[in-house]
């Protein structure tokens, strides 16, 4: 939407860009507040102009006469016409002369300043956008959880309608990766790009998409039907702070994977990470013991222990706990899928657990 502020910053460019095509007229834009805020004649910018502030205030054209000069404060003879924008009156636009002389030069002059205004504030909200989206993607990479409130004011001013859970998702193409429409129409036409909600970065080397309402056959898709060099699933966010911690942790997935496909979500994925990287082994084990919290049960510590300890083997893990192994059967399988684990292999399973114990002291 237009306001007074974008109308003051570009009214000067307006006037400059009209006035050679109104010969010997002066043109005057006039703000909400009745004040003129550009002119050909640089001298009246500043002064009040009431024929403007009617137009203004009563929506309407205000034709003012030799005759009726006085009748009005700061103003001359001419025609000022309200300018409209996505049914808004923002401020007025005047041109001197008489009025039955004028008129045509007005309707004209109205016709050009809505078109200059409606591709100034196309290419204004394009700078803006563009500017938005350099600074969520700054936010991202600094992978600090503490920027979450700073990154969900720039993702609402991107887009209004903001829904968890976001997946972000990394794309790089095979050959040139500069073709951002090319891709963004891709997307669009296969139903998979929702202006309102899902936002479409640009990298060096690649894309990343931030999408919201994810379905797995978005990457299906992308996997048929383009050339992908690497094709990274970022684990779900829920929140902001899950947010930048998901992009830490698929950023450094998308640096070191060896395969196509990738999905931070499956700890499978992740093990090189768990092994190699301290933040990232930090970031699963800190969000693991908060899924645990559930299970208050006394017998979930010494249970992931002999898990560890006996490497994953149930009947072990039953023999060292003295309990039935449909006992040990169904502490583990709560365990694992309190964790979303269930499906992992078991080197996986064993090494986030251990990761965790060492984190509270250890595993004896």
């Amino acid at each position: 939407m237009m306001n007074h502020t974008i109308l003051k910053k570009i009214a000067c460019e307006v006037v400059e860009a009209i006035t050679p095509l109104i010969i010997n007229r002066t043109i005057n834009i006039i703000g909400e507040d009745g004040y003129i805020i550009a002119s050909s004649d640089l001298s009246r910018i500043g002064s009040f102009h009431e024929g403007g502030k009617i137009a203004v205030d009563e929506n309407r054209i205000v034709e003012i006469w030799p005759d009726e000069v006085n009748n009005y404060k700061g103003v001359k003879e001419g025609i000022n016409s309200p300018i409209v924008y996505e049914e808004q009156v923002i401020g007025a636009v005047g041109i001197y002369g008489k009025p039955d002389e004028a008129r045509e030069c007005a309707a004209l002059l109205s016709i050009c300043v809505a078109l200059y205004l409606k591709q100034a504030t196309y290419f204004l909200n394009n700078a803006k956008r563009k500017e938005q989206k350099s600074s969520i993607l700054e936010l991202l990479f600094t992978f600090d959880k503490t920027k979450a409130e700073i990154l969900k004011e720039k993702i609402r001013w991107f887009n209004k309608k903001v829904v968890f859970p976001i997946v972000p998702i990394f794309v790089k193409l095979k050959g040139n990766t500069g073709e951002y429409e090319s891709f963004k129409l891709f997307l669009v036409n296969n139903g998979y790009y929702n202006k309102a909600q899902d936002i479409l970065f640009s990298l060096n080397d690649g894309f990343l998409i931030l999408k919201q309402n994810y379905t797995s056959k978005l990457i299906a898709l992308i996997e048929e039907k383009l050339d992908c060099e690497t094709l990274t699933l970022l684990a779900c966010a829920n929140n902001y702070e899950e947010l930048i911690a998901s992009f830490s942790i698929g950023y450094k997935l998308l640096k070191t994977q060896t395969k196509k496909f990738a999905d931070a979500s499956n700890k499978d994925d992740l093990a090189q990470l768990l092994l190699t990287d301290e933040e990232v082994r930090n970031i699963v084990v800190q969000e693991s013991w908060q899924k645990l919290e559930v299970l208050s049960s006394p017998w979930v510590v010494e249970t992931m222990k002999s898990f560890v300890t006996q490497d994953g083997r149930v009947q072990c893990i039953a023999q060292e706990l003295n309990i039935h192994k449909n006992t040990a059967i169904y502490r583990l399988d709560k365990i694992l899928e309190t964790l979303d684990l269930t499906t992992n292999l078991k080197f996986t399973q064993i090494l986030i657990m251990s990761f965790m114990l060492f984190s509270k002291g250890g595993i004896k």
